[in-house]
């Protein structure tokens, strides 16, 4: 198995223990506590203080890629602390919570000759106030189609900075974000297993915490009608907030032609996968887009059948796997993407 695969694996079970809650009601079995994690957990908003009364701390036990229990840490002036057993078959994930908001420390291992790892984490106090929110790139990738259905899948990742010093938790329903779907949208959902995605009005509300000082990574599916009579159809790609660069990625094979529009132009070819599952993906990008701007491209001649690439991994029926996604939450759709083979 893969280094990609393996870290793939051991997130998904970790973000998949708790967004179900699995946490909480996990529990350590009892052995000698001879190892320690431990750290300082810092604030990184001007002028506030830390408040020890909103804190929470838990140590996620993974062992052989799944979630095997957890251990409460102790925090006193903002300091964190648990005493664990020192084994090489286990691995500690800190989980900071502070005000709501999730905070995940680099995983520990501990070496019986050296049971202790210390690693400082540095939380935010949260805004409803909305920062000068920017896109660093949006990339938006055909995954599937079903000509027989008329019907495609794309999957949509936008890199949202915000520049100020708090976490922007969005209005009175922790909408942070709207993301116009494409025309003959049928279903629209997220990836983020902290955040939750609803479709209306013309695009996917994401009820999900954006970071500062960083980028945050805003995953969306959607499920698009086409007119298989026509054999084309015209995409575009909506920027929410001014985009740095904005691109349509569409695997080889998949069409006859991709046919720029406006500003938009074809870049060069990317690969992804890992050597021998690899798939070439052909480019459209544009720079420098708009709030309320977009990019087009007209996508022309599509394949005949159901079509498989390096980014879903699967060898079904491509669409069924999409449409599936809609049916659960989204936090199982997340472990279930990755564990099928996502980065």
């Amino acid at each position: 198995m893969s280094r990609t695969r393996t870290r793939a694996l051991t997130a998904a079970a970790l973000m998949l223990a708790i967004a179900l809650g699995w946490l909480a009601a996990a529990s350590a079995t009892a052995q000698e506590a001879d190892g320690l994690v431990a750290g300082q957990i810092l604030m990184g908003t001007a002028g506030a203080t830390l408040d020890g009364s909103a804190l929470q701390v838990r140590l996620v036990i993974l062992e052989a890629e799944t979630v095997a229990g957890t251990v409460d840490a102790t925090v006193t002036d903002g300091r964190y602390e648990a005493r664990v057993p020192a084994l090489l078959s286990r691995t500690y994930v800190p989980v900071i919570t502070y005000r709501g908001i999730q905070y995940f420390v680099p995983p520990a291992i501990l070496d019986p000759s050296a049971p202790e790892v210390v690693q400082d984490v540095t939380v935010y106090e949260t805004t409803t106030e909305r920062p000068d929110l920017t896109i660093e790139s949006t990339t938006v990738t055909l995954v599937a189609i079903d000509r027989d259905l008329g019907q495609m899948g794309f999957l949509r990742e936008d890199l949202v900075r915000n520049p100020g010093d708090r976490v922007y938790i969005g209005d009175d329903r922790g909408v942070t974000l709207r993301l116009p779907v494409p025309e003959g949208t049928l279903e629209g959902a997220g990836d983020n297993p902290e955040g939750t995605f609803t479709l209306e009005a013309g695009a996917i509300s994401v009820a999900l915490p954006i970071r500062p000082l960083s980028t945050t990574s805003v995953v969306t599916r959607t499920l698009v009608a086409y007119d298989v009579a026509e054999d084309k159809y015209t995409l575009r790609v909506t920027a929410p907030l001014a985009a740095d660069l904005v691109q349509v990625r569409v695997p080889e094979g998949f069409l006859r032609d991709l046919a720029p529009q406006g500003g938009a132009g074809r870049a060069d070819d990317a690969v992804v996968g890992e050597a021998p599952d690899t798939t070439t993906l052909h480019v459209v990008s544009q720079a420098a887009v708009g709030p309320g701007q977009g990019l087009i491209v007209t996508l022309e001649g599509f394949a005949p059948e159901r079509r498989v690439n390096a980014l879903t991994e699967t060898t079904g029926a491509v669409i069924a796997v999409v449409v599936a996604l809609f049916a659960v939450g989204g936090a199982v759709t997340a472990a279930t993407l990755r564990r099928r083979g996502g980065a």
